[in-house]
Order: C-alpha cells, then sequence, then structure tokens
C-alpha cells in the first residue's frame, strides 16, 4: 500500500495544481514510495469505455496487462500498481472507446528499489508462573516431588496460495522499415491526405458490406496509437488531431485479417 505520506503529496498535486502537476495525454507521470507507484494523467476525451495499464520493463517489448483505471470519466486519473517489479518499470495506458477506436499513450519509465517491509517487534510473554509443589509423605520423611512439564505448539505452517500471474498481451512486433525519407515511399492506392485540411481520407472499395476491413497506425518506436477495428463506409475521414504530434505513421490496412496495404503517412500541421 502506498505510504499516508505520499498519499497526502498525491492528493496535494491533484487537488491544488493539476494543470501543472498533471500532464495531459498521451503522457503520462507517475510516483514511486514504498513498494508501490501511483500513475496519474489529465484525459481529455469524452465518452471513454475503458483504460487498460500495460507494464514492462524495457518499454518496448512483452508489456503485460496489470489492471484497469477504476474511473474513466473525463479529467484527472489514476491508477496504483501495488506490486511493481524491482528496477526499471515502464508504463502505458490503452484507451477503448464507445465507438470501436482503441488509442493508445505514451510510455512512462520510472525505477523501483526493492522494498522491504518494517518487521513489528517481538511479541514479549511473561514468563510461566512456576506449577505449584506436590509433597508426598513417605514414612516419616517428607519428600518433594517438583514436575516442570512444558508443551509447546508448533507454528501454524499454513501457506497463502500464490496469486495467478495475469496473461501476457504482445505489442506487435518492430518495424522493419527505418522512416527516414517519407517522401520516397510508394504513394497509398486507398489513403490521401487532404491538402487543405490536413485530414486523413480513406478510400475503400465497394465491397466494404461484404468484408471485414481493419486499420492500425504506428509510431517511429512501433507503439500503436489508433485503431479502427471494423470500417463499414467506403469513404471515411481520420482526423489528424487523432495523432496528437507531427511526425511520420507507419499503417497496416487489412481486408478479411489479411494485409491489403502498408505504407507510411506524414502528419504536418496540427
Amino acid at each position: 500500500m502506498v505510504s499516508k505520506a505520499a498519499a497526502i503529496l498525491l492528493l496535494y498535486i491533484l487537488v491544488t495544481c493539476p494543470a501543472i502537476a498533471q500532464p495531459t495525454l498521451p503522457d503520462i507521470t507517475g510516483i514511486a514510495d514504498k513498494g508501490s507507484v501511483v500513475l496519474s494523467w489529465n484525459c481529455q476525451y469524452n465518452k471513454v469505455k475503458a483504460i487498460s495499464v500495460f507494464r514492462s520493463s524495457d518499454s518496448t517489448n512483452d508489456f503485460t496487462l496489470i489492471g484497469y483505471v477504476e474511473n474513466v470519466k473525463k479529467g484527472i486519473q489514476t491508477f496504483t500498481d501495488t506490486h511493481p517489479l524491482p528496477g526499471n518499470n515502464c508504463y502505458n495506458a490503452v484507451l477503448g472507446f464507445k465507438s470501436g477506436l482503441t488509442w493508445r499513450s505514451n510510455h512512462y519509465c520510472i525505477h523501483v528499489e526493492k522494498y522491504i517491509p518494517e518487521q513489528a517487534p517481538p511479541r514479549v510473554t511473561a514468563p510461566e508462573a512456576p506449577k505449584p509443589v506436590r509433597l508426598e509423605k513417605e514414612s516419616d520423611n517428607i519428600k518433594y516431588d517438583i514436575h516442570n512439564n512444558t508443551a509447546t505448539q508448533p507454528a501454524s505452517t499454513t501457506e497463502k496460495s500464490p496469486k495467478p500471474a495475469p496473461p501476457k498481451i504482445k505489442l506487435p512486433s518492430a518495424l522493419d522499415d527505418t522512416i527516414e525519407n517519407p517522401s520516397a515511399f510508394i504513394k497509398s492506392r486507398y489513403i490521401i491526405t487532404d491538402e487543405t485540411t490536413g485530414h486523413m481520407d480513406m478510400f475503400l472499395p465497394d465491397d466494404v458490406s461484404e468484408h471485414h476491413y481493419s486499420i492500425k497506425f504506428y509510431d517511429a518506436q512501433n507503439h500503436m496509437i489508433i485503431e479502427i477495428p471494423g470500417i463499414n463506409s467506403a469513404k471515411i475521414i481520420i482526423d489528424k488531431r487523432n495523432f496528437q504530434r507531427k511526425g511520420t505513421y507507419k499503417f497496416i490496412l487489412r481486408k478479411d485479417y489479411t494485409e491489403l496495404e502498408s505504407g507510411y503517412i506524414t502528419i504536418s500541421d496540427l
């Protein structure tokens, strides 16, 4: 559990200076105290259905689902990892919207020292009172027979059963291409950047009602930032503000779960 001092500090940050202390998604932050990590951020989105929190030791591979954010309303949100790993812990949050859109935050890394809980002082027990002396008469002499039998009970050996490990969820594998000169890539047949608005226009074949189309976008560090799992219109517009930052992004367009096209788009103006 987080110590009382750390809880008061976090409450002070959340209440008195949220605009300064709390980064806005896709950035997140956190503090570590006595074996726990408290993550926090400012969520600017409405209609969020669920927020999952993932953890990794190197920020690139083997992210593992460790829990869900309890309050997904717009504003300041927090999540407590009560069992971080000793050493580096890297976190990110995955937002699932009611529309079906999936969106991923940037990762945040923090070093956690191995925590050894303070042990309570040993309990002092009062010495056992001496047992009464039993007197037995033998002829004309008195014989003292003192019995000092003691019994000790074995300590309890009941052990708590270990908690099952959470399931591991793999992120997509590393990009095979190096983004150096986006203009040199072959122009997409399906995605066009509107020169006036800067938004992405997607034109699909007329068989969208007969097949399953989906698309994912990745940043230069191979983090998936946008996923549209089901496309039911031959033309859709993807708002450029979904990408949060200027830059070049890779996309993979699939038809019936088979890759139809992959390429790159560039967000040059927000």
